[in-house]
């Protein structure tokens, strides 16, 4: 489901409660996306009369234009920027990328594959398997359910010194088998 809608048959009043009771349910509903989506936050971001005019194609000298006939919530979603800081090995977290991941052969990352991604170039990169792919947004997006399985360790290969060899390392120090 994407939207809830309920057209009243005549004009009605909203109090503070029911407004309130109406964000709560909503407020409600987003945390429990975020419970089923680690790594992932949404959020009821405001609410007001319903805008008809794009922000962005107005000229400044142009009112926005607004519904004050409809009660509008805008909810918003995204990354948790800091949820990757306390995974554990064996944790689910979801990857939503714009655009397909592709392996290093150009073919679409499937479920089983290793992933790595990094979050903040001053730390390791962080190596997901995937269990599951699912387009979003009419196939805009595509979410990637995984199992984090540790951080990336490179070091230099001793037996080529211009080679570099990946490792993978639990949060519990030992070394993953792929």
């Amino acid at each position: 489901m994407r939207r809830i809608e309920v057209d009243f048959p005549v004009d009605v009043t909203l109090t503070e409660d029911e407004h309130r009771a109406l964000d709560q349910v909503l407020t409600s509903i987003c945390n429990r996306y975020v419970t089923e989506h680690p790594g992932r936050v949404m959020w009821v971001f405001g609410t007001g009369q319903k805008m008809l005019s794009n922000p962005f194609l107005v000229g400044d000298d142009e009112p926005l234009q607004f519904d004050e006939s409809i009660l509008h919530f805008d909810i918003h979603e995204r990354e948790d920027f800091m949820a990757y800081k306390h995974l554990k090995s064996g944790d689910p977290f979801t990857i939503i990328e714009h655009a397909p991941l592709k392996n290093d052969d150009g073919s679409e990352v499937a479920i089983g594959a290793l992933v790595s991604k990094w979050f903040d170039t001053s730390e390791p990169g962080r190596v997901f398997r995937v269990t599951k792919v699912t387009r979003t947004d009419h196939g805009a997006s595509v979410a990637y359910e995984c199992t984090f399985l540790g951080m990336m360790e490179i070091t230099p290969d001793p037996n080529n010194p211009e080679q570099r060899l990946v490792r993978v390392i639990d949060t519990d120090g030992n070394e993953v088998k792929s």
